[in-house]
């Protein structure tokens, strides 16, 4: 955690500056109860006012949840290959094999062929990149 100023966190009792969602939730508190200014918040906590936005929002998102480090995350779009599935990356692996000098449009038309979606050169690139690192 940041540098924390705030007398509360300094007395080494009930109060934790290691307790992320406790430091959270006091910053929060002492912006919408105690009248603090973001500025002044961020000045006592260590972190720039952008963060204590973000808390704020957070929170009002999610409720206390929205303070501990394991919220739930927007998502803007699937978090693994829904089209680049292990099968679809596997026939791609073994057709570069086969042929490795085709060329990715190439051997994305050949997983269209075969699977009837589509996917792109670069889709392609990167998922055989990612196999090939794992």
């Amino acid at each position: 955690m940041p540098d924390i100023r705030d007398q509360l966190f300094r007395s080494g009792e009930f109060f934790d500056p290691s307790d992320v969602a406790q430091v959270k939730y006091e910053m929060l508190r002492r912006h919408r109860v105690d009248g603090l200014t973001v500025t002044e918040v961020a000045a006592l906590f260590g972190v720039s006012r952008q963060t204590v936005y973000n808390i704020a929002r957070d929170f009002d998102r999610h409720g206390i949840l929205g303070l501990s480090s394991s919220k739930p995350k927007a998502r803007t779009g699937p978090r693994e290959g829904w089209k680049c599935t292990r099968e679809v990356v596997a026939f791609a692996a073994r057709r570069r094999r086969q042929r490795p000098d085709v060329a990715l449009a190439e051997l994305a038309r050949e997983v269209e062929r075969r699977f009837r979606i589509s996917v792109t050169a670069g889709a392609l690139r990167y998922a055989l990149a990612s196999r090939a690192a794992a």
